[in-house]
C-alpha cells in the first residue's frame, strides 16, 4: 500500500463526477445505481482481494468508521481487482439496460485509472486480460440496440 497515492473513495469521486456531468434522466439514474453498486461490492467483496497487511488496516478503520472503509483507505490497484470481481455475477446486473450501463462504466472507469497514471499497466497486466475477457463477455449478453 502507498500512503501517496489518492484513495479510492477519491478516484471514484472524480471519476463519477466527469462520467455524470452532461448526463440527465434515466441515463443517470443509471450511473448512479452503478456507482452505489459498486461501493457495495467494494465494501462486500473487496477484503478477500487485499493482502494481509491491508485487510488489517481495514478491519482497524471499520472499528472507527465502518461505512465505506475500503474506499476510503484503498488505492487504484485495489480498485482494478474489484472491477474484475464487479464484473461477474452476482454483481454484473440481471437487467439488460443496466447491465449495459455497467459494462461501460466499467470499461471508462479502468481507461481512466490507467490514463491517469494511477496504476503501471504492466504491473496489471496479467489481471487486465482477465478483466477484458469479463468486459467482452458481460458485453456478449448485451442485445443489440435497434
Amino acid at each position: 500500500m502507498n500512503t501517496h497515492e489518492p484513495h479510492i473513495n477519491d478516484i471514484l469521486d472524480s471519476f463519477f463526477n466527469a462520467y455524470r456531468a452532461r448526463k440527465k434522466g434515466v441515463a443517470l439514474r443509471r450511473i448512479n445505481q452503478v456507482e452505489a453498486h459498486l461501493y457495495v461490492c467494494l465494501e462486500l467483496d473487496g477484503p478477500a482481494i487485499l493482502m494481509t497487511a491491508d485487510q488489517e488496516l481495514l478491519l482497524a478503520e471499520r472499528e472507527f468508521a465502518p461505512d465505506n472503509a475500503m474506499a476510503r483507505t484503498m488505492h487504484a490497484g485495489d480498485l482494478i481487482f474489484v472491477i474484475g470481481l464487479f464484473l461477474e455475477p452476482p454483481w454484473l446486473a440481471a437487467e439488460l439496460a443496466e447491465r449495459r450501463v455497467q459494462v461501460a462504466v466499467c470499461s471508462e472507469l479502468l481507461r481512466f485509472v490507467f490514463s491517469s497514471g494511477l496504476v503501471n499497466r504492466h504491473d496489471f497486466a496479467c489481471h487486465m486480460y482477465s478483466i477484458e475477457a469479463s468486459i467482452r463477455q458481460a458485453r456478449s449478453t448485451l442485445q443489440p440496440r435497434g
